[in-house]
């Protein structure tokens, strides 16, 4: 990967599946350890209002260190294989409201500091992760969707 290039993951389980499953099943394996949440979209003000605009799940260890996981359905004669497919998005970077302004407002120096209260949380992401891949069978396929991706020619 080079300086112009951004990976993205995408995860992708051939089981059908929805947001409450997912919520159940991670209630049940680490709902003791981290707080989760089901969050749905709601109507169509609360979805203007909130800028939550799909059914998720929130999973928390602290104010620092959270996750918010939303599927998406691809019916089958929309994919290459031709099966239908449920797309797994996992977002790691959702930080409470005065640590995302202290975050984005006060730069490196304001994000390491955080980083330092809060400490290091592999240990929970990997663990919300393996979860989801144990019970769902992910694929995973990695995208370039850098600046030099516009470049490259298709083969």
């Amino acid at each position: 990967m080079g300086l112009l290039d951004k990976k993205y993951t995408q995860y992708v389980s051939y089981k059908k599946v929805n947001v409450e499953e997912v919520s159940n099943l991670l209630e049940k394996k680490v709902g003791d350890k981290y707080k989760v949440t089901f969050k749905q979209k709601g109507n169509i003000a609360k979805q203007a209002f909130s800028g939550q605009k799909e059914d998720n799940v929130f999973v928390e260890k602290n104010g620092y260190h959270r996750m918010r996981i939303a599927l998406s359905h691809v019916p089958a004669n929309q994919t290459e294989a031709g099966k239908e497919e449920f797309h797994f998005r996992i977002v790691r970077a959702e930080l409470n409201g005065i640590l995302r302004f202290l975050d984005r407002e006060t730069g490196i120096i304001g994000s390491f500091i955080i980083g330092m209260i809060y400490g290091d949380a592999e240990e929970f992401y990997s663990e919300v992760y393996n979860t989801l891949k144990e019970a769902y069978e992910f694929e995973e396929r990695e995208f370039n969707v850098g600046v030099s991706a516009l470049f490259k020619k298709k083969k």
